[in-house]
């Protein structure tokens, strides 16, 4: 029987991590759900595995959220001369 060499595999390291998420991670899972409504989702553990990084800040500002409540004024129905 003939046997090939084989080719050394790449090494690997794995590593832990915390699967704590910010809120701005949680507040986009959720379809953009308000402070107020992901904040007792966590403080009262209605979701399991919800978990927040205590270091990250509560989210004031969001791109989209934004964005989406932006209004349009309507068309004039007739053009202006």
């Amino acid at each position: 029987m003939r046997a090939k060499a084989a080719m050394p595999s790449e090494e690997r390291t794995n590593i832990a991590r915390d699967d704590s998420d910010s809120w701005e991670s949680w507040h986009r899972r959720y379809g953009h759900l308000g402070f107020t409504g992901l904040e007792k989702l966590y403080k009262e553990n209605l979701v399991e595995g919800l978990t927040i990084d205590e270091n990250s800040m509560p989210l004031t500002q969001c791109e989209a959220c934004i964005q989406a409540k932006q209004a349009r004024r309507a068309y004039p129905k007739e053009a202006e001369d």
